[in-house]
């Protein structure tokens, strides 16, 4: 491997000229070479392959040039498009990119978050994006980046007091596709939420409440009433669900856990869609139409009722919740939502070059006291797999 003493033993220069140029201060030394020099030095460095040490640069002050991506689940098909999106711009800022999945760690134990934050400090980051890391990471192990001066931005997801944070408006949005549903004549809709595969559930339940919210009044608003089922293990068999007025709608909401370890370390969206829809075909949760928590999760839920005859949507409705691709070129194409990946990824990358620039100036950053926030609408995508109910309005 190159290092500086090779160059400056290939060129027949000292050492300190080499490092005058590709130095820890080469910038402020710009005069100390000549610029044929300057020239020289740099030719022969990209002849040998060097390449610097970004860890010794870290450590004498010397910024890595290096963001932090702390991303969970990522075998969505959204989570995917916005982690490209990041490191588009990451990229194109000229930065590197390092990521961390906290989707295993976490399954195996929620404690071991902590060892991400120690990866990202001994790295000495320049920035740290949250992508999609629900509540089980605690506002101390957010607080130990601060400390260390790293500005933090978190994209979907968690909000973490004093963190910028980039997310969807979704409520009306989940509010138009519960009445749409409704409109289309379907009175027993079930809003089916995926479970965290860990002990700390309450956190990450909090953060699907906006979701539930707007089904909650719609339903409501609808002359209907709610049934929270809670949170269901697959394995085990459901409560007996009440008996209600069959004109009225009626929502139910609850939070499944997979089936078994296997699907929890494998990690498929879509085979967890499947056992959520065998669940509850097989427990007696018979629905009109079942909302779920992605397009993935809808793909393997249709999947689960094609093998049944089931059809979708002569007989059953499903909806996905992030307008993947995938949905939309589905036939028939699904009813869901179109996401503003695009925007909030980019967005809150940018933000946080724009926080690591600061930082560079004044020499520190700590969380705000205020909240800084920025929300962006999405979209209701009407698709095949929802159709007018028989004895329904037009």
């Amino acid at each position: 491997m190159a290092t500086q003493k090779t160059i400056a033993k290939a060129l027949g220069i000292s050492q300190p000229s080499v490092s005058a140029v590709l130095g820890k201060h080469s910038e402020k030394s710009k005069t100390a070479v000549s610029p044929e020099m300057r020239n020289l030095i740099l030719t022969k460095a990209k002849e040998l392959g060097y390449r610097p040490n970004i860890f010794a640069q870290a450590l004498n002050g010397v910024r890595t040039k290096t963001i932090g991506l702390v991303h969970y689940d990522p075998a969505f098909a959204n989570h995917i498009d916005q982690k490209t999106i990041i490191a588009r711009e990451v990229y194109q800022y000229g930065y590197r990119l390092n990521t961390l999945n906290a989707t295993a760690i976490n399954i195996a134990a929620p404690e071991t978050m902590s060892h991400i934050i120690d990866q990202l400090i001994d790295m000495r980051v320049d920035g740290v994006i949250f992508s999609f890391v629900p509540g089980y990471m605690s506002i101390e192990e957010v607080k130990r980046l601060s400390s260390h001066n790293i500005p933090i931005v978190s994209i979907r997801g968690t909000m973490f007091p004093g963190v910028p944070y980039f997310g969807m408006d979704i409520d009306q949005t989940f509010a138009l596709l519960t009445k749409h549903l409704l409109h289309l004549g379907y009175r027993r809709l079930f809003l089916i939420r995926q479970a965290p595969t860990f002990s700390s559930n309450v956190p990450i339940i909090l953060t699907e409440h906006p979701k539930i919210k707007a089904f909650e009044e719609a339903i409501k608003r609808a002359g209907g009433s709610v049934v929270d089922l809670g949170i269901r293990d697959l394995s085990t068999p459901p409560p007996e669900l009440p008996k209600t007025n069959s004109r009225a709608p009626v929502g139910y909401f609850g939070f499944f856990h997979p089936a078994n370890d296997a699907s929890r370390t494998r990690y498929s969206p879509f085979e967890i869609g499947r056992q959520q829809l065998d669940y509850c075909l097989d427990m007696g949760f018979q629905m009109d139409a079942y909302l779920f928590s992605s397009d993935d999760h809808a793909l393997g839920a249709i999947s689960a009722a094609l093998r049944r005859n089931i059809r979708v949507p002569e007989d059953i409705g499903i909806t996905g919740m992030d307008g993947t691709q995938m949905g939309q070129y589905h036939t028939p194409a699904f009813t869901s939502m179109e996401l503003p990946t695009e925007v909030i990824a980019s967005r809150g990358t940018k933000y946080l070059l724009k926080l690591i620039e600061k930082k560079q100036k004044q020499e520190a950053s700590s969380l705000s006291e205020e909240q800084f926030m920025e929300l962006y609408p999405c979209r209701l995508l009407v698709g095949g797999t929802t159709s007018l109910r028989s004895g329904a309005g037009a």
